[in-house]
């Protein structure tokens, strides 16, 4: 059994555990992001996990490349969704009881077709059991995350020498993606979430980059170019003396990590300078407080009172309302658990993977702060992003 092999088997024996803990029958999964996790192919399938016994993948589309990346014992062709039934019987594998499924994005027309497909069954959700798994990373993760993360400091060294005055925005973000695709990015970013879309990442360019947006799960996301895609780069032009603020995710391995960077042509507003300084206190603490045991609330209540004493609370975290939280889990996709944030309980655990993102939104102005992806390890942390944190002068 190779090292993948192993990573897998792992994944399958713990899920098979909260199975049983629940008094589940088994577990559905449709999902891209979670198939993979637990099977290890990007094909169009569905993975049956039954509270004992061994998995089956049921691939629609495509066999071949399904049974060349996962290394399940039982993988089979499913023609149809309607068969999932008659497959499994195949395969002496019970479908009738409680079957979780991720409630969290599955469709309302899915579930009501998997409803019929699974008569007999209760459909219970298992989005919550499935997070709270993939919330701890393994070794084989931390690596993978380790390696984009190093990538992706390549990325941020270069943004330097990418910066002139006269350029857009657009012009940079393409200079940014370009150097991250020629060395390895695959190009895009998953998010979870109903209505959340996201790309590389955002290059704010002055008060442009300030314009406050749809989503409730990001702080910044830029004036954009069309409704249809209401954030990242809209046309503006680099100037001195405005804030460019880079955010970008990295992403070389299929796993993620998120890191911001402030740079300037010139000399910064003095109370945007004040708030890069105060951006760079508030990473300080939580370095000085980020191990196993902390609780996250106390991370993000400690934060706020930093701003609080700088009297700057009226654009942390966004403007005219900042986002409630200052950082979050993040793997395979940007969003993962947990979440550092108001009034949130989560005692941190070793081989959590946390971004964690202190800025500031001026209106007219622009944003500055600074953000990267931390291993929360029993005593302290590993920092898994790279390169100079402070404020980059041009």
């Amino acid at each position: 059994m190779n090292d993948f092999s192993r990573e897998i088997n792992d994944r399958i024996i713990k899920l098979q555990h909260k199975i049983r803990e629940s008094e589940l029958t088994g577990v559905l999964l449709t999902e891209r992001t979670n198939v993979y996790y637990f099977s290890g192919s990007g094909q169009q399938c569905h993975l049956y996990v039954p509270s004992e016994g061994k998995p089956l993948l049921m691939v629609k589309k495509t066999l071949e490349k399904a049974m060349d990346e996962s290394p399940l014992e039982y993988i089979t062709l499913l023609n149809s969704p309607k068969e999932i039934p008659q497959v499994l019987a195949e395969h002496d594998l019970k479908i009738n009881g409680r079957i979780a499924m991720e409630l969290d994005v599955l469709p309302a027309n899915s579930y009501f077709f998997y409803k019929k497909v699974l008569e007999g069954s209760e459909i219970v959700d298992v989005s919550v059991m499935i997070r709270d798994l993939r919330m701890i990373k393994s070794e084989y993760e931390i690596s993978l995350i380790r390696e984009s993360g190093t990538k992706h400091g390549e990325v941020f060294k270069y943004i330097g020498s990418a910066i002139k005055e006269g350029m857009s925005d657009r012009e940079l973000a393409g200079a940014i993606e370009g150097y991250a695709r020629k060395i390895g990015h695959l190009g895009y970013t998953r998010f979870r979430g109903f209505n959340v879309e996201f790309y590389f990442g955002h290059a704010l360019v002055g008060a442009a980059g300030a314009a406050s947006g749809p989503y409730d799960v990001m702080a910044t996301v830029g004036a954009g170019s069309h409704p249809t895609f209401p954030q990242g780069v809209s046309g503006a032009l680099i100037k001195k003396g405005e804030p460019i603020y880079i955010d970008y995710v990295g992403n070389y391995t299929g796993y993620l990590v998120d890191q911001s960077r402030s740079f300037i042509l010139g000399e910064l507003p003095p109370i945007v300078e004040k708030a890069a300084d105060v951006s760079m206190e508030i990473q300080s603490m939580l370095q000085d407080s980020l191990k196993e045991g902390i609780n996250g609330r106390y991370l993000y209540d400690s934060s706020i009172s930093i701003v609080e004493k700088s009297g700057l609370r009226d654009y942390f975290m966004g403007y005219p309302k900042g986002v409630p939280f200052i950082g979050h889990g993040i793997g395979l996709e940007v969003n993962e658990w947990p979440v550092i944030a108001k009034g949130f309980e989560i005692e941190l655990k070793s081989g959590m993977v946390i971004a964690l993102e202190p800025k500031f939104i001026f209106p007219g102005m622009g944003v500055v702060g600074v953000e990267n992806t931390y291993l929360v390890l029993k005593k302290g942390f590993e920092q898994l992003t790279k390169g100079e944190d402070t404020i980059r002068y041009i």
